[in-house]
């Protein structure tokens, strides 16, 4: 039987701000090392050194040490471990296609010397993400996902406030079909024990930018830029959970979720170049939030008992707005001759800071009272995230570049945040993953194929680990631990990609 979710009207207003969810949030908020062949290879640690029009992203200022006019265009092949629920394990992009304009105004060596304009297509995250799993902590114990659903269940009952994932699971005799969990005389809503779990997810999707950049060199010793981008996020996310109980009855979730959005954000950059004769270079620069207004739908399909029996629920579109956080970055570069390279940067924002609203035009002015939940989720679940980058050129003939870079990228989420999904809410997604830090190695080479014409490739490596729940459940366990609770264990869980890059590029 398949239902629109009807509770989603207009004047809902708690079940409307139940669709926003704190991981979304993270997942909408950063991004990846992409841009040119270049960039990548030195681990994007150019926001000093500039001269790529990849650095629009990080640095506005970076393309104000173009002397000539550059055309560029990046493609990618990216891979993870393998694919889940029928998406594929690979995939291609297009990561940059871009285009800078240096005009010389004065070559006299003081005030203005050029003035550059820059536009650049940039991939900003590529949503590329499979995980299959078994559910850790479940044989011999008293967890399963169906005590969550029957505290949501009995929370819902209580207010006459039905969400999604208690009404696709409850039947009674009034109004609810659901098919996993049973109420009897009157009673409350009860979980069975399970003996084992399965969870498979595949995410896919991308985050891109358009950026305008305008850059001035003055007089080569101050380079200053600002960058306005606009941003689109394209979001999907599939994901199956299996459970079976202790008398050997099982239970399937197929749930589907797409966002997409469109935002604008600003950025403002300088490089320095503090000793006259010295290359030694400072660059700072500074992002605003990106302000999104998002789109979001989802849906689920229950089976029960080798799918005897089923039931679909699925929402509406629900309209948001979301805005991101800060973004700090400081950069240093140093270059000998014209053989080598060396950048290093470091970048924060406060993932804390991320927020959800919803337009009063259609919510009235109780929108943050609404939104509260979330936001408070929010704070309590991301901290500050530190990126730190590092990266060298090296020519050892002047038609051939070697590149090495590295980067390290704190967690922004606290190791104990956990998700508890609300009872009026539309998600049908119980589980969460507290994602660990990320280290990326680069390798590449650039080729120079005429005076104007030139080739990079490179080689990126991402590894990180993350401690998955597939539900929050939790006893008390009054035989071996004097009442202590005891929570569902994390499961281990990787997010390994690598990615292969080729550039072609023009200078003009």
């Amino acid at each position: 039987m398949k239902t629109l979710y009807s509770f989603l009207l207009l004047s809902s207003f708690a079940l409307t701000a139940g669709a926003q969810d704190a991981y979304d949030a993270g997942d909408f908020a950063s991004s990846d090392l992409n841009g040119t062949a270049r960039y990548v290879g030195m681990g994007g640690a150019l926001g000093a050194l500039g001269a790529d029009v990849s650095t629009m992203k990080t640095n506005p200022a970076g393309i104000a040490l173009y002397r000539r006019s550059d055309f560029s265009f990046s493609t990618s092949g990216q891979f993870t471990d393998g694919g889940q629920l029928g998406h594929d394990g690979a995939r291609m992009s297009i990561d940059n296609l871009g285009v800078v304009w240096a005009f010389q105004l004065d070559d006299s060596g003081e005030g203005v010397q050029n003035f550059n304009f820059g536009i650049n297509y940039n991939k900003n995250r590529n949503y590329l993400s499979n995980i299959g799993t078994g559910i850790s902590g479940l044989a011999n114990s008293s967890f399963s996902q169906t005590f969550q659903i029957a505290d949501c269940a009995n929370l819902a009952e209580q207010y006459d406030t039905w969400g999604m994932l208690a009404d696709l699971s409850v039947e009674n005799e009034n109004v609810h079909d659901g098919i996993l969990i049973k109420s009897q005389d009157g009673s409350a809503y009860d979980g069975v024990v399970a003996s084992s779990g399965i969870y498979n997810r595949a995410v896919y999707g991308s985050n891109t930018e358009v950026d305008a950049d305008l850059a001035w060199n003055i007089s080569d010793k101050l380079f200053l830029g600002a960058t306005v981008a606009f941003k689109s996020i394209n979001y999907n996310r599939d994901s199956y959970y299996s459970e079976t109980d202790s008398k050997g009855y099982s239970y399937e979730f197929q749930n589907w979720y797409q966002n997409s959005g469109n935002g604008v954000g600003f950025k403002f950059g300088a490089i320095l170049r503090p000793i006259d004769a010295s290359p030694f270079r400072i660059g700072l620069s500074i992002h605003t939030p990106t302000w999104y207004s998002m789109t979001q739908a989802n849906g689920s399909t229950l089976f029960y008992n080798n799918r005897s029996s089923s039931y679909e629920l699925f929402t509406d579109d629900i309209e948001y707005n979301f805005r991101t956080p800060w973004k700090f970055d400081l950069s240093l570069g140093y270059t000998i001759g014209n053989y080598f390279a060396i950048g290093a940067e470091y970048e924060y924002s406060n993932f804390s800071n991320m927020k959800y609203t919803v337009d009063d035009r259609y919510y009235g002015n109780s929108y943050d009272l609404i939104l509260d939940d979330a936001n408070t989720t929010i704070q309590n679940t991301y901290k500050g995230q530190h990126t730190y980058k590092v990266g060298f050129e090296y020519k050892p003939i002047s038609s051939m570049s070697v590149r090495f870079g590295y980067n390290h990228v704190t967690s922004p989420y606290y190791s104990n945040a956990d998700k508890d999904v609300a009872y009026y809410s539309s998600s049908t997604e119980t589980d969460w993953t507290n994602w660990k830090a990320i280290n990326r190695f680069t390798v590449g080479l650039g080729f120079k194929l005429s005076a104007t014409s030139y080739l990079d490739v490179t080689y990126q490596a991402q590894f990180q680990k993350g401690d998955f729940y597939a539900f929050n459940d939790m006893y008390e366990d009054d035989i071996n631990n004097n009442g202590a609770q005891v929570y569902l264990p994390a499961t281990e869980i990787k997010n390994d990609r690598s990615q292969l890059i080729a550039t072609i590029g023009v200078r003009f």
